[in-house]
């Protein structure tokens, strides 16, 4: 009998513990319960499709289009995407710190009888229903930690956070608006000219590379894509409109720089003229103003002032966008290499683990200056560079092949002078490369007991 009561026992524990595990455990908590009744709005932001926002005495409105928001009042303009971030996140999830009964309030405090602005969100559901979430906000709270606010058809009032409805309402409208000169794909581009009074950098894509086209160098890939990415990401300060007949202003007339990025059969993707500095305004202090430069966009009327340092981004010389790699290969490329150094050549198979160093360091040796853009020939023995003391030669898995000279010591920066047959100019690299080119020929010059010489057709022999 006793065993029967305890097992009757144990089922309706089971039964309970059952019934709150299956039931219970998906119940808000209070704490959820009183946030749920704080709730002003929740209006999930990818259905949102238009906002207005009415000041009284103007009026800003925005609306999605398939692709994009847009400003389209006071004037049509492309929209801020940060801005639109703030506005749609603002309505997902709307709390106020408080709900009061309108009776409890003294209308007059409020401000809700002439609201300082009124804000209407409309979905895609209520663009077919013909209507509209309001919000209305009125003054601040006596500890100014909260405006009073009210939705349409709601008895209720809400405080409301300040410094969030501040941070979001209280802006200019050029806040609102996309700040991009220009937008466009950079995958997309094929060519990119940059003119500067003093010349003209030429860059072209070509068999999946970029090159410099005068002087003809390859360029680096990365300066290419981080130019191309300025381009694109370049924001205006202010914008400003031309007073009707005046007609272009001096700086753009004499540009600083004039920029064009094209896709492939010469399709323009964007264009930039900057011009010379502005005039800071009267009565600034000396030191107290970074210069402005007018620009203007693929050719509009519009105008926009950028700053100094971003046109020092954008107005790179052929230094600047050169490949900077001692050689252009990858590891995987190499099959067999060959140094000579103090008459000696070693040589021997990629594979050699006596090469792993140099093989690994080749792809990622770099120079660090150049010092004569034109030197060649006989010019390069004032480097030690005809005869080069030390010939990097390099043979790929396809059968082309690649050297690569190095000669004296450069005092200023430490380094060693370096010159790549084919490729015109003087430049210099670190002195750590030309210490691990010679242990790796030490080591297999020795082991090898290799016989001074130099390689049939050597370009690299000493005189």
């Amino acid at each position: 009998m006793r065993a029967r009561g305890t097992l009757i026992l144990l089922a309706l524990t089971l039964a309970v513990l059952g019934y709150v595990w299956f039931v219970e455990r998906d119940q808000p908590t209070s704490e959820e319960k009183a946030v749920a009744l704080r709730r002003v709005l929740a209006i999930p932001a990818d259905s949102i499709v238009a906002f207005r926002l009415d000041y009284g005495d103007s009026v800003l409105a925005l609306a999605r289009t398939a692709s994009t928001w847009l400003v389209t009042e006071p004037e049509r303009w492309p929209a801020d995407e940060s801005a639109i971030e703030s506005l749609t996140g603002y309505f997902t999830a709307l709390t106020a710190d408080r709900r009061l009964p309108a009776a409890d309030v003294e209308p007059g405090a409020t401000g809700l009888e002439r609201p300082w602005v009124r804000v209407a969100v409309q979905t895609a559901e209520d663009s077919t229903a013909g209507h509209h979430h309001a919000l209305a906000f009125g003054y601040q709270n006596p500890t100014r930690t909260a405006y009073y606010a009210q939705v349409a058809q709601e008895s209720d009032l809400a405080l409301l956070s300040a410094s969030t409805i501040d941070a979001t309402f209280r802006r200019p409208f050029s806040d609102f608006r996309d700040r991009h000169l220009v937008r466009f794909d950079p995958d997309r581009a094929a060519a990119v000219d940059l003119a500067t009074p003093e010349q003209t950098v030429s860059l072209r894509l070509e068999d999946g590379r970029w090159r410099i086209q005068r002087p003809a160098l390859a360029a680096d890939e990365a300066a290419v894509r981080g130019l191309l990415m300025r381009i694109r990401d370049l924001q205006a300060v202010e914008f400003a409109r031309l007073p009707a007949g005046s007609g272009s202003p001096r700086e753009i007339e004499r540009p600083a720089l004039h920029v064009s990025v094209r896709a492939r059969r010469d399709t323009l993707l964007a264009e930039l003229t900057i011009g010379a500095p502005m005039a800071p305004p009267p009565g600034t202090p000396s030191g107290e103003f970074e210069p402005l430069h007018l620009a203007r966009a693929n050719g509009g009327g519009q105008l926009a002032s950028i700053t100094a340092t971003d046109l020092s981004a954008l107005a790179l010389g052929p230094s600047d966008l050169r490949d900077r790699r001692l050689m252009d290969l990858a590891e995987a490329e190499i099959d067999s290499l060959a140094i000579l150094s103090d008459g000696r050549w070693a040589r021997g198979a990629a594979a050699d683990s006596v090469w792993a160093s140099i093989r690994a360091g080749l792809p990622e040796w770099r120079v660090t200056g150049f010092v004569d853009e034109k030197a060649g020939g006989t010019a390069l023995a004032g480097y030690g560079l005809a005869p080069p003391r030390i010939v990097v030669r390099v043979k790929t898995r396809n059968g082309a092949a690649r050297e690569v000279y190095l000669g004296d010591e450069e005092p200023v920066a430490e380094g060693v002078y370096a010159h790549r047959p084919g490729v015109p100019g003087v430049a210099v690299v670190p002195r750590t490369v030309r210490d691990s080119i010679l242990e790796g020929w030490s080591k297999v010059a020795n082991a090898a007991g290799t016989a001074a010489g130099t390689a049939p057709g050597g370009a690299g022999s000493r005189r």
